[in-house]
């Protein structure tokens, strides 16, 4: 016998177009996502093209036939509408199709209502709720009075929905002190983190990039991390013990969302604002997901609204083990990396994980050209050997991979037109060799890049091909260079990987790797 009272929420998703560029059809994919997350079946989707939207009931008179039509066909207990809609086109709207009515910024309060755990979160959904209720409080009192329990009107600021607006805007009012003084707290442990000179970093990112997973996997914590829209809502900070001895604070902050409500960014600014205050800015991105660049661009955007500006930027590319991950590319950050939080893939990055680097500054007791300090960059290459001068301790291939990392990061920066790499490849094969090669194409879009080698994977990730030769004649050792066609290069390639004998698996091998290195430079 199935539960008294228990309503099953079917809903209509209900868009309009008004732009060739816009990509209703993937709004709707996630409006959908977010109505499941919410307890919600999706039971029919209406696109409406129009040059803008209707003012007084977001779509046109014929098409709210339609979804009037559609929602009786499929029993559905109420629509969603993919933008947010003003009081009159929520309360015609509600009269015209006689059932639930709701829109995005609803939606999305509902789940933030569900999934808020603290009494901050708890303030932030309430207030939020309030602010947008209380212009909207005649089209809502009928939907909400018609249909309990469901979607859109669970959470906090629920029992204040009957009230009047003088009342509403007094607990706003009190929601705001209450929000204040948890600012007061905040800006107590942020000024506690700078007397201590404890470096912060913010993990920022579409939801569901992965932000939560990352966290667990680099300090062990156990926040929830659910393959959910805002799986995860209050903020969570945990300690990260670096492997040459400091510590760094990273913060787990919301996601973000295409079309993300004012409402929200204005009741949760005290949390997003971790992201300005932190030292560096990491940023995750869900590479298997479609709509990337665009999740990509949402995140900055909201960060410039934010005024997160002048932060150093990681961008992470997770989920690389998630079937069709795709290549991208983020000229926004200082830093990018191939990742999966989920097996840990990437974090340990061109095989420096016993390295221990730093700086040692020296007053010289005089000005030059060069300044007033003699600086020296120090390095331990193994576990318990302490930091030593680079000269002294790497070696050659060592060296030019440690410049490779420098040079990476300096990549949109450094005004060095070309860059030499002479046997970068001494002592390395394997993952190493191919995470060198993915490297030095990043600094191969802003820079020339020349490099000489001996494997495969380097090689194959190259442009353009030249062979240096050595020929005697008459009596005489003559050196030349000259540059290699396609099929040449591949059988250089295939040279390098099988020795004397080129069989036709291993130029089908070379060939192979021509082709992944030309999509991982795309």
């Amino acid at each position: 016998m199935e539960e008294f009272g228990k309503l099953e929420e079917r809903v209509v998703l209900v868009g309009v177009q008004t732009d060739d560029h816009d990509n209703v059809e993937e709004s709707l994919d996630e409006l959908k996502e977010l109505a499941s997350t919410a307890g919600a079946v999706t039971v029919g989707r209406i696109i409406q093209n129009r040059e803008s939207v209707h003012p007084g009931t977001y779509i046109g008179k014929g098409k709210i036939e339609e979804v009037r039509a559609l929602v009786y066909a499929m029993d559905a207990t109420g629509i969603i509408c993919d933008d947010e809609l003003s009081p009159a086109q929520l309360n015609n709207l509600e009269r015209e199709l006689d059932c639930k009515v709701m829109d995005r910024t609803l939606l999305i309060l509902d789940i933030f209502a569900a999934r808020a755990i603290t009494s901050e979160g708890k303030i932030q959904v309430e207030l939020a709720q309030l602010r947008y209720r209380s212009a909207r409080l005649v089209g809502l009192r009928e939907s909400l009075s018609r249909l309990g329990g469901g979607i859109g009107t669970r959470g906090p600021g629920e029992k204040k929905l009957e009230t009047d607006r003088r009342l509403i805007r007094t607990r706003i009012s009190a929601l705001k002190q209450e929000l204040s003084q948890v600012e007061k707290h905040r800006e107590l442990i942020r000024s506690s983190r700078a007397r201590g000179n404890m470096r912060t970093a913010a993990i920022v990112g579409y939801t569901n990039a992965g932000k939560s997973t990352l966290l667990n996997t680099l300090t062990g914590s156990e926040v929830l991390s659910e393959d959910k829209l805002f799986a995860t809502l209050d903020p969570t900070t945990r300690l990260l013990n670096l492997k040459d001895g400091q510590q760094i604070l990273l913060t787990d902050t919301v996601g973000f969302i295409h079309k993300l409500p004012h409402h929200l960014v204005e009741a949760f600014k005290s949390t997003l604002e971790e992201a300005k205050y932190a030292d560096y800015i990491i940023h995750v991105v869900d590479s298997s997901n479609q709509q990337a660049e665009m999740q990509m661009h949402v995140v900055y955007e909201t960060l410039k609204e934010l005024g997160v500006m002048g932060k150093k930027i990681i961008t992470l590319f997770n989920k690389q083990d998630a079937p069709g991950a795709c290549v991208l590319r983020d000229f926004k950050s200082d830093y990018t990396l191939k990742v999966s939080a989920k097996t840990g893939e990437g974090l340990a990055d061109l095989n420096f994980e016993d390295v221990k680097f730093s700086i040692a500054f020296e007053k010289s007791g005089s000005y030059s050209a060069n300044g007033s300090d003699d600086v020296e960059f120090m390095i331990s290459l193994n576990p318990g050997q302490p930091v030593r001068p680079l000269v002294e301790v790497a070696s050659g291939g060592e060296l030019s991979r440690i410049m490779l990392v420098i040079k990476s990061v300096m990549a949109d920066r450094d005004e060095i037109p070309t860059l030499i790499f002479d046997e970068i490849d001494v002592g390395i094969s394997g993952r190493t060799a191919q995470k060198v090669s993915e490297k030095m194409a990043l600094i191969g879009r802003k820079h020339q890049v020349i490099c000489i080698t001996h494997l495969a994977q380097i090689a194959a990730m190259a442009d353009h091909h030249f062979m240096i030769e050595k020929n005697v004649s008459d009596g005489q050792t003559k050196t030349s260079i000259r540059e290699l066609k396609a099929e040449e290069s591949t059988d250089e390639l295939a040279r390098i990987l099988g020795g004397a004998k080129i069989t036709d698996t291993v130029r089908q091998n070379a060939k192979e790797m021509q082709e992944l290195a030309a999509q991982i430079k795309k």
